[in-house]
């Protein structure tokens, strides 16, 4: 029975000691309330977790202006590293920026179809976590996102493809 266990998920969240300790309980509450077609809500519940990781997005609609900047400045960062350098990174070694990459990768697909225009930012944010601290392999989701993004944004089809096959190597790295 769904309620029963999202009942049993709210009585091990409400006895966790940090809100470190509540994560993967959130995490299955999240998919729990995906699987019941609560897509609203599960998005919800990843932004409130991802604002509590000190991940935090707009709340309100996000404009083209505040899209194109996100593109533009991941774009920068990203400037000079090749296929090999991604390949190479360091791993994620700080367990709440693994979380957010996971939740974040989580909910992508439920973004684009509820929330697209929060669709780059999720992607942008993934790429710059994992850039940051090490990648994982959901990074990999969040460089083929952004190659898709490079494509339906920037309109730049050939940088699209490259961060595309750059995601599938660096899948490959985990032995995905």
């Amino acid at each position: 029975r769904p309620d029963k266990m999202i009942e049993f998920l709210q009585e091990i969240l409400q006895n966790a000691r940090s809100f470190d300790d509540k994560l993967k309980g959130l995490f299955v509450l999240v998919q729990k309330l995906t699987s019941l077609g609560k897509l609203k809500e599960s998005m919800n519940k990843v932004f409130f977790i991802l604002d509590e990781l000190g991940e935090s997005f707009p709340e309100s609609e996000v404009t083209e202006a505040v899209i194109h900047d996100t593109m533009m400045l991941t774009k920068s960062s990203l400037d000079g590293v090749s296929e090999e350098d991604l390949i190479a990174a360091p791993r994620l070694n700080n367990k709440r920026m693994h979380w957010a990459v996971k939740l974040m990768a989580y909910i992508v697909p439920y973004v684009f179809m509820l929330k697209s225009s929060y669709l780059s930012l999720l992607a942008c944010r993934i790429v710059n976590i994992s850039t940051k601290y090490g990648m994982v392999s959901e990074s990999a989701f969040g460089y083929l996102v952004y190659g898709y993004c490079h494509i339906t944004i920037l309109h730049d089809i050939e940088e699209g493809y490259r961060w595309g096959k750059n995601a599938l190597l660096l899948l490959e790295s985990f032995d995905a």
